[in-house]
């Protein structure tokens, strides 16, 4: 026979909880696995802007024929997060400040005013925030054009 200090369960009552704390470890290690999780897939979005994210960002312009300039505002004749200049057609102007789906229609988009200006076609924000979408962006920086 064994002697135990714990009345025994009848039939029907539910079992105790976790016993004592044991219950924290386990919150503890249930917050510990989430915030690693939601740090691993977020830290991408947190530094977007890194180097290897850059250059996948110049090639999709370059699939355009135009190259980033990359500035911590936009070029000084446009107010905004990216720009283009009819003077430097082959060349785009893009905040470096953006998260990575943000910065990629900013290129789309203003590659599509470079589109725009090859074709001789009006330069035009609706024209261009379409392009940008036709190129699988679903991002939207011109709320006029929905």
């Amino acid at each position: 026979m064994t002697i135990t200090s714990e009345r025994p369960q009848a039939p029907g009552e539910r079992a105790k909880a976790l016993p004592g704390y044991r219950w924290v470890f386990f919150v503890a290690l249930f917050a510990g696995t989430l915030l690693g999780a939601v740090l691993a897939l977020g830290a991408p979005l947190l530094f977007s802007n890194s180097a290897a994210a850059s250059g996948e960002m110049e090639e999709l312009a370059a699939e355009f024929g135009v190259t980033i300039e990359w500035t911590d505002s936009t070029h000084p004749t446009s107010p905004g997060v990216g720009s283009f200049d009819p003077e430097t057609p082959d060349r785009i102007y893009v905040s470096s400040n953006l998260n990575a789906p943000a910065m990629r229609h900013i290129i789309l988009h203003t590659s599509g005013h470079a589109m725009q200006y090859r074709l001789g076609v009006e330069l035009d924000d609706c024209g261009a925030e379409d392009f940008a979408h036709a190129m699988g962006s679903t991002y939207s920086a011109h709320s006029e054009c929905l």
